[in-house]
Parts: C-alpha cells; structure tokens; sequence
C-alpha cells in the first residue's frame, strides 16, 4: 500500500512545522500532484541536477530536502 504525496507532506509537517519557516522559507510541496503515491523517497540536502537524476534512476516517488 503507498502513501500519497498529500499524506507525506502532512507527517512531515507534524516533525517540521511550516508555522517554524522563515519568511524567505520555500517550505512544503514544490511540485507534484498531491494524491500521487508515494512508495520510496530519496532525502537530500540540496535539489541539483544530479539529485534529480539519482531519483528518477533510483525509481523513487519524491524528493524531501533541506533546502
């Protein structure tokens, strides 16, 4: 069974609030349909080119990062 986008947001958020952003802060879903499953996400500190192309060979749903 996969999550969706919408619920991993939404845990994510219980452990990081938005309400802690700053005003520069770009926090929350980028991109993506929000009841899109989710079955394997790949962490990073940085969303470059590479990253993006480590998670679509990778097969993962989403990226979560830092900044």
């Amino acid at each position: 069974m996969s999550n969706t986008l919408r619920e991993l947001a939404a845990h994510i958020e219980t452990l990081w609030p938005i309400a802690g952003q700053e005003d520069w802060d770009n926090s929350g879903v980028v991109t993506g349909m929000r009841e899109q499953p989710v079955k394997s996400v790949l962490f990073a500190v940085d969303v470059t080119h590479e990253v993006v192309a480590e998670a679509v060979d990778g097969g993962h749903d989403a990226i979560v990062s830092h900044h």
